[in-house]
């Protein structure tokens, strides 16, 4: 993840996504508050100490319903998605691979 901020700490945190036409993405994330330790079946776990909060921001107040994987638009579902430039046909060759 990359961070940004504005003349002092970081206010939030990215990753970055392409889409097959060029189009960039950025999935913006706040920086967690203090962290909070968990046990998730026997292993200890650090998270965020505000969870839903963190899931409602991110995928909407509805979190917690099931997306079928198949339909769910990568580059529309998430409510921390935003444009961020567009790379050209020529830059594509080079920048995007599929596997």
């Amino acid at each position: 993840m990359y961070e940004e901020s504005s003349d002092g700490p970081p206010t939030h945190h990215w990753m970055g996504g392409v889409d097959s036409d060029g189009t960039k993405y950025k999935f913006l994330f706040e920086s967690l508050d203090p962290w909070c330790s968990g046990d998730l079946h026997g292993y200890l776990v650090w998270m965020t100490c505000t969870p839903q909060e963190k899931l409602s921001k991110e995928y909407g107040s509805q979190w917690f319903f099931d997306h079928p994987t198949r339909e769910f638009p990568w580059n529309e579902g998430p409510k921390n998605i935003v444009p961020n430039g567009k790379w050209t046909k020529e830059q594509m060759k080079t920048v995007y691979n599929i596997y």
